[in-house]
């Protein structure tokens, strides 16, 4: 995924230019998601194990 941005703060603005592997591109994802939803920008709703198998993918919250 190919990404161009600008990010201004107080020192000044910053551009970044790049690709990202989908690996990235799912990290870049998961922060800024987790972010959102750790200062309340956005709703949600805590699920048990055993819901989470109704959705592809796996079940992050542990680790092997």
């Amino acid at each position: 995924m190919h990404i161009k941005t600008v990010f201004k703060n107080e020192q000044g603005a910053f551009d970044f230019e790049g690709e990202l592997t989908p690996q990235e591109h799912a990290l870049v994802v998961n922060v800024g998601l987790t972010t959102l939803f750790e200062n309340g920008a956005l709703p949600f709703s805590m699920m048990e194990k055993e819901e989470m198998s109704k959705f592809n993918g796996t079940y992050k919250g542990e680790q092997n």
